[in-house]
């Protein structure tokens, strides 16, 4: 490859020149991808490569030396699992194309939570976030990002003929070089990448590993557990790291229960479709939602593509209304299925009124319940108590004060009742 800048001969895998330094290929400042001197245009997105320091070269422009500077940012390392002895046991094209969907699944990811990613080194990723765009919660996101990219590559191998494929993956913040402007071409350097990447090696397959400032950053959100202090090759000092098990709240710690915290247990994979279904496009959404139906069928449970979210306060009257009249508990299962599965909208009377009919009530009984608001402070007051005890979805289990939210396995409930019962004796 011949340097636009000073017309010397380098190596064709070479991305800087090695008599002066300047760009061999433009790289995209939107999507990262390398693009020959010269180009006007991205030829994966379409964006403006003009102010590339490879095109400024090409057009007879001085090459100007990229800018650096100290920022603090959280770096993702992330790594496939014995590929090379994948590599090895597998067709030279089948191996391309694991490593394209691969590659494709780590910018989507790292992408989603406003993430860039810096390189490609073989089989491993290197990720980064707080530049070159900063927030608050970047050590957060980076962790995020490790979970679901530790998810769609195991899900990844399966669907590729079910080969087994896992991801070791760690996440260190700190203090980096970062060169402005450079995405896609190592655009952070320092002693951060290379803790990152040996953390990485010391987590399990599967394994999410963070270092002590983003544990300190992120625990609100991700509850982790210590893995004592580990001996890194090249740091002087042992470095302390906590196993990342799972999130548990929202964004910055919003809405985390003080309550125990159980998790999304034998349901991985419809986690990781729920997550994909949230941050789709309109076409994936629908190629998503085809995927859950099937799903759904297969359990025999009902499934609808509701889209809207409608007061079901009125319909909580009737329902109470509906418990003090033979037969009256039909009436819940109806409401279930015309608001979750045929997406009606159960706050209009005349709807009600005609899910009052299908299930044998009376419909001018309801309709006086309704106009009168007679079982009002029935339903306020069971709200009232589902404030005291803290219920934020259905279903929700309470024992002795202490409670658990969604549907749980066994253990989970019989830990609750354990809990709650030693709370019970607590206060006699």
């Amino acid at each position: 490859m011949v340097c636009p800048n000073c017309q010397a001969e380098n190596r064709p895998d070479r991305k800087f020149c090695a008599q002066c330094g300047s760009a061999l290929a433009a790289a995209c400042p939107s999507c990262g991808a390398a693009n020959q001197p010269g180009e006007r245009f991205c030829g994966e997105c379409g964006t403006a490569l003009t102010d590339a320091p490879a095109f400024r070269a090409a057009a007879g422009q001085a090459a100007v030396p990229p800018a650096a500077e100290r920022r603090l940012v959280s770096v993702l390392f992330a790594d496939l699992v014995g590929f090379t002895s994948l590599s090895d046991m597998r067709d030279p094209e089948d191996v391309r194309d694991l490593l394209t969907r691969y590659f494709e699944t780590s910018r989507e990811v790292v992408g989603r939570y406003g993430g860039t990613v810096d390189k490609f080194i073989g089989d491993a990723v290197v990720a980064v976030w707080g530049t070159p765009t900063a927030h608050e919660d970047d050590a957060e996101r980076a962790v995020r990002a490790g979970f679901d990219l530790t998810d769609a590559v195991a899900a990844l191998g399966k669907q590729m003929n079910g080969t087994p494929l896992a991801l070791r993956a760690a996440v260190g913040s700190g203090q980096a070089a970062v060169v402005i402007g450079a995405a896609g071409q190592g655009m952070v350097a320092g002693d951060l990448v290379n803790t990152a990447s040996r953390l990485q090696a010391a987590a399990l397959p599967g394994g999410l590993l963070v270092d002590e400032r983003t544990y300190q950053a992120s625990n609100r959100s991700i509850l982790f557990e210590p893995v004592g202090e580990q001996n890194l090759k090249g740091k002087a000092l042992p470095v302390p790291a906590f196993r990342a098990l799972r999130v548990v709240a929202a964004r910055r710690g919003g809405g985390r229960s003080e309550r125990l915290e159980p998790p999304f247990t034998g349901r991985d994979e419809e986690l990781r479709l729920l997550k994909e279904l949230f941050h789709a496009s309109a076409e994936q959404r629908k190629a998503m939602h085809a995927q859950m139906k099937a799903r759904m069928e297969a359990e025999g449970l009902p499934y609808g593509e509701r889209t809207m979210t409608y007061n079901s306060r009125l319909a909580q009257e009737i329902g109470k209304w509906a418990d003090t009249q033979p037969g009256g508990d039909a009436i819940h299962d109806a409401f279930f299925r015309a608001y979750f599965v045929e997406a009606r909208d159960i706050s209009r009377p005349e709807v009600m009124l005609e899910i009052v009919k299908q299930v044998g009530l009376s419909v001018d009984a309801a309709r006086e319940v309704l106009e009168k608001r007679t079982f009002k402070d029935a339903v306020d007051a069971d709200w009232k108590l589902s404030r005291q005890y803290g219920v934020t979805g259905v279903p929700t289990f309470v024992v002795g004060g202490q409670g658990v939210v969604g549907a749980q396995p066994y253990e989970v409930l019989e830990q609750l009742v354990r809990e709650g019962r030693q709370g019970a004796s607590a206060r006699r």
